[in-house]
């Protein structure tokens, strides 16, 4: 590699060019080598800057699970000083879904010295960890100790907004995000953008999703896909197959994504022939190999539209290993449609792939309840016991005044939560 010739060959390196030199690495895909110059940066005593942080994120996200258990060691027994070392460990952490050991170490960083990239790292965990309420939470207490969030702050805390449908919240902080960034922001950045619009779309506000949309300068495919699977999802799948046709008359080459908010139009609209069609292009037209999740959708859309001997053959002849997703989308299709012959084969399936989710036994309860089989949901309620499984408290969120309250049932009691 030249650049890293010339890199040894300096006699003196400034945080810059060891910046430089991870940011390299690790845009080349080279995570481990970004994370090796890193460590050699450290061991110099060269103090990292912000950039440095991003760039080493950069590379911590592009390592595999394997190499990220390597990785989560190396930080926390050697370098567990600094905000960066403690800011990758975080993300490691959150990546393979410690969120509590996440928080512990980010909740060992002063909040003196934490960074606006070590704020975004422990939110954009919780997000991704589907623990939103605790995202706005600490979005509150980042801005009442006067740190400024940055552009990717807000996608976060927008995506935070759209999983718990807080629309009000969701607008003051677009609101806020145009005061303090730029009143054109959500023209001219696309990510902010398509945060944006996947907060309208799942707060039912499509309209205003796609005048955002259409008011983007330059969009991207992330932002095509996210008003495509918005349209989706409210059941407009001839505007969203519209869309498809547009980007390719636009040049955009659709990706995997791209397929899956297309055949997820089609789920909801049951266009089952345009699906199928969609599902064999992946592969033979674009040379896009499906994934477990394109599976899943489209055993959904053969399942709600009753052909779910087609949908079972498809998960038998996946050259991938079905997930619980897969199993449950033709689950939940047999209940519907009363198939009680496939029923059980998809509950063993789901049981043994996750056998401690409460819904995988809550599902085929509430089938055998309609059915009167009640001797059956005796049966399945010892097997939860023996299992250690217990059914989750159900929760909502209700939003109000722009403050976001969560309710949490149990059998006994209502538990309330201000959330932000």
């Amino acid at each position: 590699m030249y650049a890293r010739k010339v890199f040894d060959e300096m006699h003196e390196r400034s945080p810059f060019s060891w910046t430089t030199m991870i940011a390299g690495y690790a845009k080349a895909g080279h995570a481990q080598e970004a994370l090796n110059v890193f460590v050699e940066m450290r061991e110099r005593g060269v103090k990292p800057s912000n950039d440095t942080m991003v760039s080493v994120l950069s590379a911590c996200a592009k390592l595999s699970m394997e190499d990220s258990e390597k990785w989560r060691l190396v930080f926390s027994r050697k370098l567990c000083e600094g905000d960066v070392s403690r800011t990758a460990l975080v993300y490691l952490y959150a990546k393979n879904g410690e969120i509590v050991k996440a928080w512990k170490v980010f909740d060992g960083i002063l909040e003196s010295e934490r960074s606006v990239v070590a704020w975004n790292t422990m939110i954009n965990g919780f997000v991704h960890s589907g623990l939103a309420d605790e995202a706005l939470a600490l979005f509150d207490r980042m801005r009442a100790i006067g740190q400024i969030p940055n552009h990717l702050t807000m996608v976060s805390v927008l995506s935070a907004c759209a999983r718990v449908r807080a629309l009000e919240l969701g607008e003051s902080i677009t609101d806020y995000v145009t005061r303090i960034i730029s009143r054109e922001i959500f023209q001219t950045n696309a990510i902010l953008a398509t945060a944006l619009i996947d907060m309208y779309a799942k707060c039912g506000q499509i309209d205003r999703a796609r005048s955002t949309f259409e008011a983007l300068r330059n969009k991207d495919v992330v932002s095509w896909n996210a008003m495509t699977m918005g349209l989706a999802l409210h059941g407009q799948a001839n505007e969203a197959l519209m869309l498809f046709s547009k980007m390719e008359t636009l040049g955009l080459r659709p990706n995997a994504m791209t397929f899956l908010a297309t055949l997820c139009a089609c789920a909801h609209s049951g266009l089952v022939e345009r699906g199928c069609q969609f599902f064999e292009a992946m592969s033979r037209n674009y040379r896009i190999t499906p994934g477990v999740e394109h599976y899943s959708c489209l055993v959904d859309l053969l399942g709600r539209n009753g052909r779910l001997d087609e949908a079972r053959e498809v998960i038998r002849s996946m050259p991938i290993e079905p997930n619980a997703l897969v199993w449950g989308a033709l689950l939940g299709a047999c209940i519907v449609h009363s198939r009680a012959d496939l029923i059980e084969d998809c509950h063993r399936n789901l049981i043994e792939l996750d056998p401690k989710k409460p819904a995988n036994y809550v599902l085929l309860s509430n089938f055998y309840a309609f059915d009167g089989r009640w001797d059956d949901i005796a049966n399945v309620r010892v097997l939860m016991k023996e299992s250690g499984v217990r059914k989750e408290p159900g929760c909502s969120w209700i939003e109000r005044g722009g403050i976001v309250q969560k309710f949490i049932h149990d059998s006994t009691k209502l538990h309330y939560r201000q959330v932000l």
